[in-house]
């Protein structure tokens, strides 16, 4: 009976722990379960790997990948060998772990909204409100379709939404707590996501902004807090422990900030030839909006957001009534907190909404700030529900129990549409196979045959396998010869006779006996071999054509 007790008193002061760790779990599941065919590897995704396995980690301006996770993907290669599921780890590993960020952040701005010593309890979140809070949007997090399929891609742009989430918890923790060293910790966050991927750049801005709110709202409440006699918000040691943070923030993006500047130096014309990027902003916002609730027509994933919209309009709500009794009860922290919310989902999309292209990954960044907002959106539901705090005591656990279910069901809708289209798009894409029965094919030949991979697409000179062509002064191979050449270092056995040539090689580089396999299909090609080596055999498979030469 005292074990039983002593359990039920563990689930007790566990339980957010607990319902944490489930939902972690069930993120990490997702994002792994048959990682190395849904979806089938892409092209740009093979030249990350390629880059890795070569040594090539300064960040590929072509490829717009950074360095830091090139570095990443290549330290899993060195761990676990070179394989698909490994080049996708570095993406399940920061899109898993931004589940724990977006926890922490939501939790972090609660906590930080509330320690205002002169606020009365009536705006005060309980510690039941403030975990139900961060756990549903850890759990919208976790289970949104468009988070998972860049989870499931080895991309850069999934260490954004975790880098945001972790610098913006780092920041508040900080302000909070006015440990010296949490604000040299924040800095340091925030300087390593601007090494991790570009798109968290803009950030920095938004983080100016944080402090601005912090030191504009917080000197209004020094001069309301001298008239209760308490001392004064912003000190001269918080002051100090500012600098610090901004000092430990330049200190680590020196090196940034001199590649950049030699950059811009290599590049001006082009930037400063830019075209006019105001003209396309009304087709950007249409462009934007449409994807929230059809899908990236650039990226290709499904985001259907729609059954979401109700509970983030309701957030949103809640964020602004929250804010009018911030404003009238003077708590300053709260209006800080609830201002920094509101307004950076915003702020974050203005590049998307001033460019020529709109980047997904703007949206992929703003997902864990749209869930907290949703989740405030749930708050609000359940005060409705539970007028009083008694009876919010006793409804806390049923009302996050629906809402639990409630994201199960959407996660399952959303699941649906991501297979059902994955599916689609690797039957109307057959180049999305295409790479992996080529590498089949070749894995089943005998080692004393040549393989000719023709490079159609563009004309290349001679480039031995499995030499990159970054290692000479060519132009790169096409996406299909990078899918191709990342396979074949995925095999454990011994690499095959492999050439990569262009169509005008052809009749000047075959070593019988010979296979002769065009990356991209053509009439033209089939013509230039059946003309120079009449003595070939030609075979049609179901996604490839090979020539073969004895």
């Amino acid at each position: 009976m005292r074990t039983l007790k002593k359990d039920r008193s563990l689930i007790k002061k566990y339980w957010a722990l607990i319902i944490l760790a489930g939902i972690f779990a069930v993120g990490i599941f997702i994002r792994v379960h048959a990682i190395e065919t849904l979806p089938l590897l892409r092209g740009d995704e093979a030249v990350v790997g390629m880059d890795a396995i070569i040594g090539s980690q300064e960040t590929d301006e072509a490829n717009e990948q950074s360095g830091f996770f090139t570095a990443f993907v290549a330290f899993a290669f060195s761990l676990f060998g070179v394989s698909i599921p490994t080049l996708k780890l570095a993406s399940i590993v920061f899109g898993s772990l931004t589940i724990l960020s977006t926890y922490i952040l939501a939790k972090q701005l609660l906590l930080f909204a509330q320690y205002n010593p002169l606020v009365r309890a009536r705006l005060s979140f309980s510690q039941t409100a403030i975990e139900s809070s961060a756990l549903l949007s850890a759990g919208i997090v976790a289970s949104n379709i468009l988070h998972i399929a860049f989870s499931r891609n080895a991309y850069d742009t999934i260490t954004a939404p975790f880098f945001l989430t972790l610098a913006l918890a780092s920041i508040w923790y900080a302000l909070r707590t006015k440990h010296r060293s949490a604000f040299i910790g924040s800095g340091i966050v925030w300087g390593i996501g601007c090494y991790a991927s570009p798109l968290f750049t803009v950030s920095l801005l938004m983080c100016v902004g944080v402090l601005a709110l912090v030191f504009l709202f917080h000197n209004t409440q020094q001069r309301n807090k001298r008239i209760h006699s308490i001392h004064a918000s912003i000190s001269e040691n918080e002051k100090i422990n500012i600098g610090i943070f901004n000092v430990t923030l330049l200190v680590v993006l020196i090196p940034l900030f001199i590649k950049g500047f030699s950059f811009f130096a290599q590049n001006e014309t082009t930037f400063l030839h830019q075209p006019d990027v105001f003209s396309s902003l009304w087709q950007n916002i249409s462009t934007l909006v449409q994807s929230f609730f059809e899908g990236s027509p650039f990226f290709q994933e499904p985001f259907v957001a729609l059954p979401l919209i109700p509970l983030f309009a309701l957030g949103v709500l809640y964020l602004i009534w929250t804010l009018y009794n911030a404003i009238h009860h003077k708590n300053n922290a709260l209006i800080v907190a609830q201002l920094t919310l509101l307004c950076a989902p915003l702020f974050l999309l203005l590049p998307a909404l001033f460019t020529t292209t709109i980047d997904p990954g703007r949206i992929l960044i703003i997902i864990p700030l749209l869930a907290i907002i949703a989740s405030y959106g749930f708050l609000l539901i359940t005060r409705l529900i539970f007028p009083t705090k008694q009876k919010r005591r006793s409804g806390w656990a049923p009302s996050f129990l629906v809402a639990l279910f409630f994201l199960a069901g959407i996660f399952f809708i959303q699941n649906h549409s991501y297979t059902t289209y994955v599916s689609s798009a690797t039957q109307s894409h057959p180049s999305y196979t295409t790479s992996q029965h080529i590498n089949s094919f070749i894995q089943q030949q005998h080692d004393t045959t040549h393989i000719y991979l023709v490079v159609n697409t563009q004309e290349l000179p001679f480039v031995p396998y499995p030499k990159s062509v970054r290692d000479t002064n060519t132009e790169h191979l096409p996406i299909s010869g990078y899918s191709t050449l990342f396979l074949q270092h995925t095999n454990t056995k011994t690499p095959k006779k492999t050439t990569y040539i262009s169509h005008t090689e052809i009749p000047h580089t075959i070593h019988t006996p010979a296979i002769i396999i065009p990356l991209e299909d053509t009439p033209a090609i089939r013509e230039i071999l059946r003309k120079e080596w009449d003595i070939g055999i030609a075979t049609q498979y179901d996604s490839f054509w090979t020539y073969t030469i004895q």
